[in-house]
């Protein structure tokens, strides 16, 4: 696929100066509506016309005026002028002589006053010799201008060589609803052309399975020198660079006759001065590289050269390497593409499909049997003059019936099922006939559709059921985001009426429709309602905390939810924050119990998963990384980690994988078992390494995954649990306790249970007994063994992290540890402890006691420094609340860095609290 210079679309205040001109543009056309463009003196510039035809009548007034306000570099006083009147207006210059070789940049100063519903853009149609249109390109949209603006299209690169002519269109047209009045003022129209670089691979869609030869070319034209060397640049997602290197471009034998001028052909006849030379047969010039890609993940690839004017020509484009894997049959990961595949063909819109860790893909299936508006390829009849008079030109064809929509469906249908994916049919784009017959034919919502009887729309759509039912299960009515049916009247009985007509040849259809989270499910998703799915949406998108709130409340509700997930914006987050927040969304709606979970729109560069050239985006390897790892699985839970990072681990056929990240970066020193990789969310996989048979797991803020956890393991470390998990703040005393355990070990050939021995890591001082615990579970039993702890007097209160080794003896021997936490006292008192240095050098250390129960409590505090005197205090009766006691210390500096400990004695009671800390600055 081409990855040609992308289209900048810029409005400019009024400080820009007229003459600032794109760099390096040489002049190809210019209007700027002065006398010389209008030599009959009928205040229409001379060669341009004007569309006609529905919503765009001839009384709409367009013409050359003197009277708008001048800007101060303003070519001339005069302007083009359209005043609305309840409807649309397009003025489109002479075609102008143009080549494929360049780039093409379109600039006009606007004005426009009064409109709240119509827009004024630009547009540049490129047509071949014989006038038929190739590629059609338009600038941003401005409604209220406030002054005037420069507003500017392209850069543009065509992408047929046949290109030959140029045509500009200044538009004011209608949005949803029509302007009655309103007025847009043209000015300063200029077309520039520009050296031309571009860069494309030898793949479609740049998703590369991981042994495929990745070859980038870039190609040249229009430039002073020919001995032009390109810099080739290779990074990575973060733009960490991986590889340079310099290529001389070679030059291409480039041959033309020139434009062909065929009969009827009209090109502009440029006033002198009003083009510039005009070269269609320039200096070309090609050179390829292939870049030392290692593995999978996601790359850029950047190509520079200098222009004449030294300032640099860049582009870039993106690719992705992946390793070769469907997803699983019962994955509830999938896309939804409800305006097709755009801008891929079908063809390799299939291709890529199978590429990107998905099961399910929501697809358009209403069609038309002829295309819709004028197609590429289709002749650009020149509209009617003023005065009546019609450019003159060849008879077009008239449009033959398209290629059989339904057999691609088909072919696309049964590709997909040959790479495993189910195809849901998506109901949003009814025929242009059937759009016809609807007050508002442009952006209808599903329940606009669907609400007249089903003789409206139903002969239309049994082609597609008489074909594609007995293929496709599900239906749904509109896109994700289309909630139209929220507060519909009658919702059940509507539905009702379209389910019968779908089941009339594929009985069960299974239907849905677009809900927004914040409403109430409808009723028809109760019991046994027509209604089979939600597409679940909001607007802002819901956090992960909300999603899996959203989702608890949902459960039992006798239908399929199916959330639609989308991107934050790409412009306004950094890349870290993006995936992070994709992939907590991803874990919270599986962990949720989602039944299914689609990327909505996945083509978009802001945010999608795909650029707007069907390229890879930056978050397309996180997203399929993590849905081909939790697709299908079956949530366990967490484990608890030596460092404390978080995790969520999700088994699927004995093996399991975890989902972890730490705030701060951290090692995470654990046995999971003997097949662990950790693969990063690009789909970088490494093995880790081992540190007394245990594997060493980096951990950082983003999310990486480790596969190959042993899943008897990681369910025994998760079901593990001491019966008490705080011990009474007494010291001197025996404190019962256990843990319990369950064997989830399959069984072993010709005998059956786990036999082993758990020991008891404990701090030093403690007093465990038993500190080995032997043990033996018949197949999946689970049982509780006791052991009990003495505290001695210089025991430290709070948070302590506690070890369990296991030795088992199940399938075959295996050897790791539980990992768990006990807090020495209750909760229901606590002492926390801050230090720091006073201006005058004392050490203060800051106690503040908190008591949570209702009963009074007195406690007799000491603080034991080192090499300094004991220091006491008492608290006398606190009641629910809190105390603060303060500790000075002199030269206090001497004690930073050691540790200090403080005791609190509880009166008349045998509770005490120790508890050793760090003094710092």
């Amino acid at each position: 696929m081409n990855v040609l210079l992308p289209i900048l679309i810029v409005a400019i205040g009024l400080d820009a100066s007229t003459q600032d001109r794109y760099p390096e543009a040489t002049q190809v056309f210019h209007c700027e509506f002065g006398r010389s463009w209008d030599e009959n003196y009928d205040d229409w510039p001379d060669g341009w016309t004007r569309r006609r035809g529905p919503g765009f009548p001839r009384y709409v007034k367009i013409h050359i005026t003197g009277e708008a306000p001048r800007r101060e570099s303003a070519a001339g006083p005069r302007c083009l002028r359209i005043d609305l009147d309840g409807s649309g207006a397009v003025a489109y210059s002479p075609p102008i002589e143009i080549g494929p070789f360049y780039g093409y940049v379109v600039q006009s100063y606007l004005r426009t006053e009064g409109l709240e519903h119509n827009r004024a853009f630009l547009s540049l149609t490129l047509l071949d010799a014989d006038r038929c249109r190739l590629e059609t390109y338009y600038s941003q949209t401005i409604g209220n201008s406030q002054g005037w603006k420069k507003l500017r299209l392209g850069p543009v690169s065509p992408r047929s060589e046949n290109v030959r002519q140029a045509v500009i269109g200044l538009h004011l047209e209608p949005g949803n609803r029509v302007d009655m009045h309103g007025t847009a003022l043209f000015d300063d129209i200029y077309l520039g052309r520009l050296p031309r670089m571009s860069l494309s691979a030898n793949s479609p869609h740049h998703v590369y399975c991981r042994s495929d030869k990745v070859e980038i070319t870039c190609r040249a034209s229009g430039f002073a020198n020919k001995n032009q060397v390109v810099t080739f640049l290779l990074e990575d997602a973060w733009g960490h660079r991986l590889a340079r290197v310099e290529r001389l471009l070679k030059t291409n034998a480039v041959t033309s006759s020139g434009p062909k001028k065929g009969p009827g052909l009209i090109c502009a006849k440029h006033p002198p001065g009003r083009s510039g030379k005009l070269n269609l047969v320039p200096f070309s010039a090609t050179t390829t590289w292939e870049p030392p890609v290692a593995g999978p993940g996601f790359y850029r690839v950047r190509a520079m050269m200098k222009g004449h004017e030294a300032s640099p020509h860049r582009h870039e484009l993106t690719l992705a390497v992946v390793q070769p894997r469907r997803a699983s049959p019962d994955s509830e990961f999938g896309w939804t593409l409800s305006h097709g595949g755009k801008p891929l063909p079908i063809t390799p819109l299939g291709q890529l499909i199978g590429q990107v860790g998905i099961s399910r893909l929501k697809y358009p299936l209403w069609y038309d049997e002829k295309p819709d508006g004028a197609e590429k390829g289709t002749r650009f009849n020149l509209p009617e003059r003023p005065g009546g008079c019609f450019a003159q030109i060849k008879p077009g064809p008239f449009f033959g019936p398209a290629p059989d929509v339904v057999e691609k469906l088909i072919a696309f249908g049964e590709c997909l099922d040959e790479q495993g994916i189910e195809l849901v049919g998506i109901l949003n784009r009814p025929p242009r006939e059937l759009r016809k017959q609807y007050a508002k034919s442009k952006s209808l919502l599903a329940a606009e559709i669907f609400s007249p009887d089903p003789e409206v729309w139903y002969p239309s759509l049994e082609p597609v059921m008489t074909r594609l039912a007995t293929r496709v299960r599900y239906w749904q009515l509109g896109q994700d985001m289309d909630t139209s049916f929220v507060g519909y009247l009658n919702l059940s009985e509507k539905l009702t009426q379209v389910k019968a007509e779908l089941d009339r040849i594929g009985q069960g259809v299974k239907l849905g429709i677009g809900w927004g989270w914040m409403n109430e499910l409808p009723e028809a998703a109760g019991g046994k309602g027509p209604c089979g799915f939600l597409a679940l949406s909001a607007e802002p998108p819901l956090t992960h905390k909300e999603l899996g709130t959203h989702l608890d409340a949902t459960k039992g509700a006798n239908l399929q939810r199916w959330v639609a997930l989308v991107a934050l914006p790409r412009g306004q987050h950094p890349l870290e924050t993006r995936t992070v927040d994709l992939v907590r969304r991803m874990m919270t709606a599986k962990i949720h119990g989602a039944e299914g979970i689609y990327f909505a729109e996945p083509f978009g560069t802001s945010r999608g998963l795909m650029n707007d050239d069907g390229t890879p985006g930056e978050l397309l390897l996180p997203w399929r990384t993590v849905a081909l790892a939790l697709g299908g699985t079956e949530y366990l839970g967490s484990i608890t980690l030596p460092r404390g990072s978080q995790n969520h681990v999700f088994a699927r056929s004995g093996s399991a994988v975890m989902v972890v990240w730490n705030e701060k970066p951290t090692e995470e020193v654990i046995y999971l078992g003997e097949q662990v990789r950790q693969v990063d969310l690009w789909g970088r996989g490494t093995v880790p390494a081992v540190r007394e048979h245990r594997q060493v797991i980096e951990v950082g803020p983003l999310p990486s995954l480790v596969a190959g956890l042993n899943e008897p393991i990681a369910r025994w470390r998760m079901d593990f649990a001491f019966t008490h998990d705080r011990i009474p703040s007494i010291f001197g005393q025996r404190h019962q306790n256990g843990f319990c355990l369950k064997n989830h070990f399959p069984p072993r050939h010709l005998e059956s249970g786990a036999v082993g021995r758990a020991k008891l890591i404990t701090p030093d001082v403690w007093k465990v007994d038993p500190k080995e615990v032997p043990f033996q579970l018949a197949d999946g039993e689970r049982r509780k063994y006791n052991f009990e702890i003495m505290l001695p007097y210089n025991a430290s209160s709070g948070r302590h992290e506690i070890r369990v080794d296991f030795d088992i003896k199940a399938q075959k021997e295996y050897r790791f540890s539980v990992y768990r936490r006990m807090d020495v006292g209750l909760g229901d008192v606590r002492f926390d402890i801050v230090t720091q240095l006073s201006d005058a050098g004392e050490l203060e250390v800051r106690q503040r006691m908190v008591n949570k129960t209702d009963k009074p409590v007195s406690f007799r505090c000491q603080l034991f420094a080192p090499d300094r005197q004991r220091m006491k205090t008492q608290i006398i009766g606190l009641k629910q609340g809190s105390d603060l006691k303060t500790y000075r210390i002199p030269k206090g500096k001497e004690l930073i860095g050691k540790t200090l400990w403080l005791r609190a004695e509880e009166m008349d009671s045998p509770r005490m609290f120790n508890y050793r800390f760090t003094a710092a600055e």
